[in-house]
């Protein structure tokens, strides 16, 4: 994939996680791909480089080393290519 087809896609994808922003309601957990954000009380997606594996998270956890995930709202890392 070229890099221009990879910055459009993570363009496109700044613009989805913009409309994708959930005000969270008290007692409701965000879902999993999401965490809450206490600063604005929503539900945001992980950022990509980053994965909420489960619901109710407060933030992303960054990719291991050896992984990463090029999406927002993901709920996990994916192996990188080797090399």
């Amino acid at each position: 994939m070229s890099t221009a087809i990879r910055l459009w896609l993570v363009a496109a994808a700044a613009v989805a996680a913009v409309m994708l922003v959930v005000p969270a309601r008290a007692g409701t957990a965000c879902s999993p791909g999401s965490y809450l954000d206490a600063t604005s009380g929503t539900c945001v997606p992980a950022p990509p480089g980053t994965y909420v594996a489960t619901s109710g998270a407060t933030s992303a956890t960054p990719c291991a080393v050896g992984t990463f995930q090029p999406n927002l709202g993901a709920t996990a890392c994916e192996p990188a290519p080797a090399g």
